[in-house]
């Protein structure tokens, strides 16, 4: 849905803007890829990316950072992480992949839209 989303908009030129979701689904997945990177990278500098150089770091930390959200692949040995990059692949293997995508979780919608749920309760109650 995405992906057809982005080819009608700017490979086909048929649409003006991207749906909702589908800005919902980019925005959400780009966050949790550079954020997981970033905290991945300096969770595991002096632990389990000690051996690797600084190039290979940053894709290992990038890798780390998607796969556990699909795949389940692993560049570095998941027994070597500390224990904070273990919980972090937990809450990305929680959370999951997009609607419609195979990985498992909550899935990033689901994810992205939890911080609007206490304001929509009172207001749906109200009704």
């Amino acid at each position: 849905m995405v992906l057809q989303d982005v080819g009608d908009t700017f490979i086909l030129g048929r649409k003006r803007r991207l749906a909702l979701h589908s800005k919902g689904v980019l925005i959400t997945t780009a966050v949790l890829i550079l954020a997981g990177a970033g905290i991945f990278l300096l969770f595991e500098y002096r632990a389990a990316y000690a051996v690797l150089t600084w190039p290979t770091r940053v894709l290992a930390a990038f890798f780390q950072s998607v796969t556990p959200r699909t795949a389940g692949f692993d560049t570095v040995l998941q027994s070597s992480l500390t224990n904070s990059s273990k919980m972090l692949t937990l809450l990305w293997m929680f959370i999951g992949g997009a609607s419609g995508s195979t990985a498992g979780g909550i899935k990033v919608n689901t994810f992205s839209s939890s911080p609007c749920w206490p304001c929509a309760a009172p207001m749906s109650a109200a009704r």
